[in-house]
């Protein structure tokens, strides 16, 4: 927004017109500047979503389908599955949507209108992501399940929900990391954590 104003301002000051016209002229370039951030933030807001959703469910069917062929059983049961959806997938997706938008993102170059879904490198992020899930949750219950342990389903669920509510705070944005961000700047998304790990416990 700010090199969009500097250059209505270079105009103005080279074009000679009067005070007026000046004025209007800034205050028509400063609401571009501000629509054209407002739709940057949303195509923004609405990709976050979608890493979100992608990765996580990627976790949840990498560690179901890969479990039984690692000689583990079935390391979720159906009512942990269906409970795993509200808390750690609706909600923290949910409130992505209310990041604010990030301070250089009129500066990054406008992406093709024609870019796929999976561009920039979506699709190898939910896959290995989801296998870095998937690997860590099946680490776990096998851990349990040789110690004899009749709660690796309970520690399987623990582990997955955690890591799906700490990957909503890592795809808050692509440059910045959340301890760089501030957790407190989105307080929906840290609101809906909070219940989410209430819930799990």
């Amino acid at each position: 927004m700010e090199l969009i104003l500097e250059k209505s301002v270079r105009l103005l000051t080279s074009s000679g017109p009067s005070a007026i016209q000046r004025d209007d002229l800034l205050k028509v370039s400063e609401r571009m500047a501000a629509d054209g951030l407002r739709v940057l933030a949303l195509g923004m807001r609405r990709w976050k979503f979608i890493r979100y959703r992608l990765t996580t469910n990627s976790g949840e069917v990498w560690t179901i389908f890969l479990a039984p062929f690692l000689g583990l059983p079935i390391p979720l049961l159906p009512i942990q599955i269906l409970w795993i959806k509200p808390v750690t997938d609706g909600p923290p997706g949910l409130a992505l949507a209310a990041e604010p938008e990030e301070k250089d993102v009129m500066r990054r170059p406008p992406r093709p209108p024609a870019e796929g879904i999976f561009a920039h490198g979506l699709g190898i992020h939910a896959v290995w992501v989801g296998l870095l899930m998937a690997g860590l949750t099946i680490g776990t219950q096998g851990w349990f399940f040789h110690a004899g342990s009749d709660r690796r389903q309970t520690m399987v669920f623990t582990v997955l929900a955690f890591m799906q509510l700490a990957h909503a705070l890592a795809v808050r944005s692509e440059r910045q990391s959340t301890f760089r961000l501030g957790f407190g700047s989105n307080r929906p998304l840290l609101l809906t954590a909070s219940c989410a790990v209430t819930s799990i416990r």
